[in-house]
């Protein structure tokens, strides 16, 4: 996983082309829903890698990645990523971005559909 806590990471990852926009334009809303951003009290976007398992991501997140409640997801298409967030507490915020890659472990692929499905999103 790889984390994002400034428009400097997003800047220096030097990601493809289809991930550059959705992650800098999650930051970027991280940034301007605070006025003084602090990572540890405001929280991160987290982009899943092909090396990333199911297990990995409960570790990184700090909690159960499969007892986590979302707040919502939803599915870019013009990227092909499923983007959502949890909250940890009403500041806290960690926005994940999965790719829909094939590399990207089953398990976690498998989650981002079941939870798209039932809130009646598309990810075509």
């Amino acid at each position: 996983m790889r984390k994002f806590e400034s428009l400097a990471d997003v800047h220096h990852a030097r990601l493809p082309p289809n991930l550059l926009p959705v992650v800098r334009n999650a930051m970027q809303a991280i940034l301007t829903s605070t006025e003084h951003y602090d990572p540890a009290e405001d929280g991160y976007v987290a982009l899943i890698t092909p090396s990333d398992t199911d297990v990995d991501v409960d570790d990184i997140l700090g909690r159960k990645w499969r007892e986590s409640c979302f707040e919502g997801i939803s599915y870019d298409s013009t990227s092909k990523c499923y983007l959502t967030c949890i909250l940890r507490d009403n500041q806290h915020c960690v926005t994940i971005i999965v790719p829909n890659e094939p590399k990207i472990d089953l398990a976690i692929r498998s989650r981002m559909v079941r939870e798209l499905d039932m809130e009646g999103g598309d990810n075509d």
